[in-house]
């Protein structure tokens, strides 16, 4: 398996957000892991490919089927798979002459 980072972004026509209460947005949504309802959406895929990450996830829903897992472990899942990690490259604007 490879461990390239994605950059899988929350999207509307996300693998992640099309499964309505079953997908990871909506779970990680309802478990209130973050402050805000944008922190998560604003994360990218780090830990896998995004069909490695459904498959897992989906093994998680299937050992807590019928109720939702508990929210310990959605955080480890979210923190196996997901990053904060800035989606924007650095950039050191180039300095000009000052001009009086």
């Amino acid at each position: 398996m490879s461990n390239v980072t994605s950059s899988c972004a929350l999207t509307a026509s996300s693998p992640f957000t099309d499964r309505g209460s079953s997908s990871i947005l909506h779970v990680v949504q309802m478990s209130r892991l973050f402050p805000d309802s944008k922190t998560f959406v604003d994360m990218k895929v780090s830990g896998g490919s995004p069909n490695a990450v459904q498959a897992e996830f989906d093994n998680l829903l299937g050992r807590h089927s019928p109720k939702v897992p508990p929210r310990e472990e959605v955080m480890q899942f979210v923190h196996r798979h997901f990053t904060l990690e800035s989606q924007m490259e650095e950039h050191e604007p180039e300095v000009r002459g000052h001009h009086a």
